[in-house]
């Protein structure tokens, strides 16, 4: 078995349906959290241990950026974000006789239910006084021909984005797929061999933001949240909340596998008739699984008078009698299986 190890952050691809919103390339840091509570089960004199009862499992990311991203936010707090908002601007006018004057740069904009107003100062002087606009002229009281003084007014600046908080907070439910790089663990070797991919279908976000806002700093975004369960169509209804992938470069799946069986063991049909192998594995570290990509095997039918069997596994009836159908790794041809068909 090889030593890795996973190495620097990961990169985050973020979905919300089948649209991608994000990809997340200068994380600070990200964590997994696997969790499960455990329940002892005791009895007897003593009150000793017979067993465990495991429940309330839980799977949690956590995910860093260095950089502000508004699209984060939005997800975290369910919100959507908008075209066009009002900003705050400041420019500088040169008064004319009564202290009149008028923005150039852009037009002013109602102040909430304040009205179309500013606020001027002479330049360099501190005393802020409150201007009202016509169009975009105001007069600034007590100002003369000359003076030049500092205006802030709020003006629509329709490419915004703009994102509102609301105060009944329901975070959305994204998909996220980390992909993080692994390397060799052996000693004196740092070279990368393949990469971690985990694929949480149905991620929860928490709702928390936090923006830190430090002199001396830069805020960057933060989200975490928790897995939901996705309901695996299957017979025994089982549920997961995430998928864990080691892709090796350059890796073939069958280096591992030792050994191939066919499910259904020997087996027999009425002629005419199809039945298609189910084809399992088992790598050298124990684990087993269903073969995914049957172009990798090579099928024979020893008797094809019999019953024929073509690339895919399936096994097609002839004529009665018995025949031997094998199937191979095409790439390691030791590793074999065979069952006999039955043809009536």
């Amino acid at each position: 078995m090889s030593n890795y190890f996973i190495g620097g952050t990961a990169t985050v691809e973020m979905f919300s349906g089948s649209t991608l919103f994000a990809t997340a390339r200068t994380m600070i840091n990200n964590s997994i959290s696997i969790d499960v509570s455990e329940e002892e089960v005791r009895g007897g004199e003593g009150a000793v241990l017979r067993g465990t009862y495991n429940h309330s499992s839980s799977f949690g990311l956590k995910f860093e950026d260095s950089m502000f991203k508004l699209d984060y936010i939005a997800k975290n707090i369910g919100s959507s974000i908008t075209l066009g908002g009002d900003v705050l601007y400041s420019e500088e006018i040169t008064l004319t006789s009564g202290g009149a004057g008028t923005v150039l740069v852009n037009t002013p904009v109602a102040f909430g239910d304040e009205g179309i107003i500013g606020w001027a100062n002479i330049k360099g002087e501190s005393t802020v006084q409150t201007v009202t606009f016509t169009g975009s002229a105001f007069t600034f009281s007590g100002g003369t021909a000359g003076d030049i003084v500092c205006v802030k007014y709020l003006y629509l600046n329709s490419a915004a984005r703009k994102l509102v908080v609301s105060a009944n907070i329901i975070p959305d439910t994204i998909r996220v797929i980390l992909k993080a790089g692994l390397f060799a663990g052996q000693e004196g070797s740092e070279t990368k061999v393949g990469t971690i991919r985990i694929d949480v279908p149905r991620f929860k976000l928490m709702g928390t933001s936090e923006i830190s806002l430090a002199m001396d700093g830069v805020s960057g975004t933060t989200l975490e949240g928790k897995a939901l369960a996705v309901e695996e169509l299957s017979c025994d209804e089982s549920s997961y909340y995430a998928t864990i992938l080691e892709v090796l470069t350059n890796a073939v799946w069958s280096d591992s596998v030792i050994g191939l069986a066919i499910i259904s063991g020997d087996f027999a049909l009425t002629h005419p008739a199809t039945e298609t192998l189910d084809v399992r594995y088992v790598t050298s570290d124990g684990y087993t699984g269903k073969v995914s990509n049957y172009s990798d095997l090579t099928f024979v039918s020893s008797e094809t008078g019999y019953a024929t069997i073509d690339a895919s596994g399936i096994a097609t009836t002839v004529a009665s009698g018995d025949t031997l159908l094998s199937v191979t790794i095409t790439a390691k041809p030791t590793v074999d299986a065979s069952v006999t068909l039955t043809v009536s």
